[in-house]
């Protein structure tokens, strides 16, 4: 189990995926699955039909979640943020995230010839089956040089949802 705890006496946990591209669908789940009761993380489309990924334990931290996102954050890391997001889990803070990553694709080796096949078998999508082709947009808005990211991190006071530069 890659999660590590945060430490006793902890007021808050901030999950940075800034620049973050994710990666296998399963980390998207080891990944949420501290942070979730249960109930949908994330789900594959394929021809109209949506299979749905779960969490299946009990969440283990309970704190407030601050999960931070740039333009460089994309695939199953928009995945991650957009869950938490969904499900009310985490405040989404920083800029849009890139979006257009949203397909999934299997690999299969073909190793006696030398090659492989990367097949596109479905779209990603938010546990309420919501797109991420268009990326995620954050609950706080931070400007384009994070300094209001920075203050923040540095404080360990982030704004209000619906808050931060360019909102009104």
């Amino acid at each position: 189990d890659p999660f590590v705890p945060p430490p006793p006496g902890a007021s808050a946990v901030v999950l940075d995926l800034r620049g973050s591209t994710g990666g296998y669908l399963a980390a998207i789940n080891d990944l949420l699955v501290p942070f979730l009761a249960g109930g949908p993380t994330y789900g594959i489309e394929t021809d109209g039909q949506v299979d749905m990924a779960t969490a299946r334990r009990r969440a283990s931290v309970e704190l407030p979640l601050f999960v931070l996102v740039d333009e460089e954050t994309s695939a199953g890391a928009e995945a991650v943020a957009r869950a938490l997001q969904v499900r009310e889990r985490g405040t989404v803070v920083g800029q849009a995230t890139r979006g257009g990553f949203d397909l999934v694709a299997h690999v299969y080796e073909y190793p006696d010839h030398g090659g492989a096949l990367k097949l596109a078998v479905g779209r990603l999508v938010a546990p309420d089956g919501s797109s991420l082709a268009h990326g995620v947009q954050p609950d706080v808005l931070t400007d384009a040089r994070g300094e209001v990211l920075e203050a923040a991190l540095a404080s360990g006071e982030f704004p209000e949802p619906g808050s931060g530069p360019g909102v009104s």
